[in-house]
């Protein structure tokens, strides 16, 4: 399970980065037409000098917002993923003599493991689907509202702080 679970984080990883670096090249973008910057670069600041002083400062406040964002962005690449029977700590595969068909279920039983698990009881049964469902939706509402809020809280101390 160790190399199957690292191969898993490697590609979530993967998937999520992207529009992770994209927001941290947009805040980059900003913070590079700032005066200062060109100040800094007059005065003979060096690359490492510029990013250690004056970019990390600028983003490291963002980077909770980050954080929550990419969590919520994950879990619903996880609950996508388990609907396709596709789990993150891997995948027992087993016959169904009842059905006659594979029965694919998660190893670590987890949220999407639920989901993909039960989904063939949609039509039948879905308020088996409910309670996985539901979790989901509010841990991803959760982390959405707590991204917002620390967005808010930081647009307010940024105006606070501005003199222009």
């Amino acid at each position: 399970i160790g190399q199957q679970l690292f191969w898993m984080w490697f590609i979530l990883t993967l998937a999520g980065l992207p529009p992770l670096v994209e927001t941290i090249r947009g805040h980059v973008e900003r913070i590079r037409n700032e005066p200062f910057i060109e100040g800094a670069k007059i005065l003979g600041g060096s690359g490492f000098y510029l990013l250690r002083r004056h970019f990390f400062p600028h983003l490291l406040p963002h980077l909770p917002v980050f954080l929550s964002v990419e969590m919520a962005q994950v879990l619903w690449l996880l609950g996508q993923l388990g609907i396709f029977h596709v789990f993150l700590g891997g995948t027992f595969v087993a016959f169904d003599f009842s059905t006659g068909g594979n029965t694919y279920r998660s190893m670590t039983d987890d949220w999407a493991g639920l989901i993909g698990f039960n989904r063939k009881y949609i039509l039948s049964a879905p308020w088996i689907l409910l309670g996985p469902a539901f979790a989901f939706f509010f841990a991803i509402l959760s982390f959405t509202i707590l991204a917002e809020g620390l967005k808010r809280r930081m647009d307010r101390r940024i105006m606070r702080y501005d003199y222009e």
